[in-house]
């Protein structure tokens, strides 16, 4: 529940995400995913929250008023993690994966 509610105090407070960060990093035990699998848990949440799903998408262009431009690369590293974590819940090679998603059709292209 620390690395929760601190992340949400952070965010309430607007807090600078170096910042957050730093706040968050005492709780990271060395070669342990905590507490990344609580912070994807809250995004779920969050989303679950404002209703979004497929048929209605969150719409990510929002992210343009934190003026960066790094949001992509946190999206690469959060769908690497999952399509890694699929696979082995599947039971399958990250590589079978991969080929099972590239035949489902996804978001169109923009």
């Amino acid at each position: 529940m620390t690395a929760r509610q601190t992340l949400l105090d952070g965010l309430a407070r607007d807090v600078d995400i170096v910042e957050l960060e730093s706040e968050l990093v005492p709780l990271h035990p060395r070669d342990n995913t905590f507490p990344g699998e609580v912070f994807l848990r809250l995004a779920a949440d969050a989303l679950d929250w404002c209703g979004t799903s497929r048929a209605d998408p969150l719409p990510l262009e929002r992210v343009a008023w934190w003026q960066t431009d790094d949001f992509w690369q946190y999206a690469l590293f959060a769908t690497v993690a999952y399509i890694r974590a699929a696979a082995s819940r599947a039971g399958v090679p990250v590589l079978q994966a991969c080929q099972d998603l590239s035949q489902r059709s996804g978001d169109p292209a923009p």
